[in-house]
């Protein structure tokens, strides 16, 4: 059984691509079968290193609690008992993150067998399988914030690949708080929360970007140019690529009912071109600022435009004053951009420069690849 998994930031176009993935007649993608599994392993590798006040999964951003060889090591190592396949799926009856709920059914639960976190992946791939009658090549599912899984993934689950879609961060900010955003993420966080996280999902997928089971997949690029995208991803996936008429017919979604998109400023049809720039109309020109230097080496590498900042200014990140909080109170406390966290934003951006070369990269970038990637993109001195 092959296996296919995407992953990315939230408001990025991870559902976008998982609809018209499950709509080609190979590909068996389901919209966030198993999200408490990513959570659940990952709060068990937090207690064995009696790491506290960490979100499951966390934006590794100035992490000295762990690294991510040790992550995968603890999964390699940590045996998977019957009784704890009962805990997790009875916990994931009721989590308020899981989409694709017809694989709660308990009697393909109980055939699950035990084993390491890569078998027990291979039995979920299964499960996943048994949910319609005709068959497809790849099983797998999309998934948001659980990048860090993949390498280990790609290594271990045999016959795996896995795609990161990346969005314009100017755009995901705006998606994650203006519109009906409640409706799919919940209330507003931090801005500079949902920036980590943009820029852990960026790392991960720089990280892997010369695997050959894995692609990056722009937003952008597959809502401009919808044909090409998804070609070069069945060629990547060796399946048969799409009929060319094949988006006039609509997509449906995984209960065999049209789906119309899932944009937080209403159905505009699921190919929306508008949505590509749409924070020029509700971030002002601060804000867009802010945004594009917290993003700079990360938007550099992806290729996207700058609008407000013609170069990093030290100054500006200094004496930004508008309010960044939100209502989620436990995520303020960390989160504000205070003087703390401005000058740990300064610290980053002077690592990319070459100074402060004693400072482990792997706290501002998690990986030392990826800053090395980001340096190579332009004269940053």
């Amino acid at each position: 059984m092959k296996n296919l998994i995407i992953s990315g930031m939230l408001r990025s176009g991870t559902t976008l691509l998982e609809k018209l993935l499950y709509n080609h007649p190979e590909l068996g993608i389901y919209s966030q079968p198993y999200p408490y599994v990513y959570v659940h392993f990952k709060q068990m590798f937090y207690d064995s290193k009696k790491v506290e006040d960490k979100m499951p999964l966390d934006n590794y951003f100035l992490n000295d609690a762990y690294t991510t060889d040790d992550f995968y090591h603890f999964l390699d190592c940590t045996a998977i008992r019957t009784e704890m396949i009962e805990t997790i799926f009875r916990k994931m009856f009721s989590y308020s993150g899981q989409g694709e709920k017809r694989v709660n059914d308990e009697r393909f639960i109980k055939r699950l067998r035990p084993g390491r976190f890569s078998t027990f992946y291979e039995e979920l791939l299964h499960l996943l399988s048994k949910i319609e009658t005709e068959t497809r090549t790849y099983y797998g599912m999309k998934e948001v914030l659980n990048e860090e899984y993949l390498p280990y993934i790609l290594e271990k689950v045999t016959d795996s690949k896995a795609i990161i879609i990346l969005r314009d961060p100017r755009d995901v900010m705006t998606s994650l708080n203006y519109g009906e955003h409640e409706k799919y993420t919940g209330i507003s966080r931090p801005l500079l929360f949902d920036i980590r996280n943009w820029r852990k999902s960026v790392a991960f997928a720089t990280y892997l970007k010369h695997h050959k089971h894995f692609i990056i997949v722009r937003y952008e690029d597959l809502i401009k140019n919808p044909y090409k995208k998804l070609n070069q991803i069945t060629d990547f996936l060796g399946v048969s690529t799409y009929d060319e008429r094949f988006l006039e017919k609509g997509i449906y979604d995984q209960n065999g009912k049209l789906w119309g998109g899932n944009s937080s400023f209403g159905q505009k049809g699921f190919i929306n071109k508008d949505s590509v720039g749409k924070y020029k109309t509700h971030l002002n020109k601060k804000m867009i600022r802010l945004i594009e230097h917290l993003c700079l080496p990360e938007m550099h590498y992806l290729g996207y435009d700058f609008q407000e900042t013609a170069e990093f200014s030290k100054d500006f990140i200094q004496t930004y004053s508008e309010a960044l909080s939100s209502d989620r109170q436990e995520l303020n406390e960390r989160f504000l951009f205070n003087n703390e966290n401005k000058a740990l934003e300064l610290m980053r951006y002077d690592m990319l420069t070459g100074h402060h070369k004693n400072k482990k990269i792997s706290d501002y970038f998690i990986f030392d690849k990826v800053l090395n990637e980001f340096q190579k993109t332009g004269d940053w001195d």
